[in-house]
Formats: C-alpha cells, sequence, structure tokens
C-alpha cells in the first residue's frame, strides 16, 4: 500500500511542478 500511496504522491508532484512551472 505504501508504494501506491508515493506512486499516487509523485504523480501529484508531478501536477504541482507543471503548476508552478508557470
Amino acid at each position: 500500500f505504501e508504494a501506491y500511496r508515493i506512486e499516487k504522491q509523485s504523480k501529484n508532484v508531478k501536477e504541482a511542478a507543471k503548476y508552478f512551472s508557470e
């Protein structure tokens, strides 16, 4: 389950980075 949470967080971070990129 931890891996799933980390994967989900990783995706969130990627989206956040895109959001902050602009």
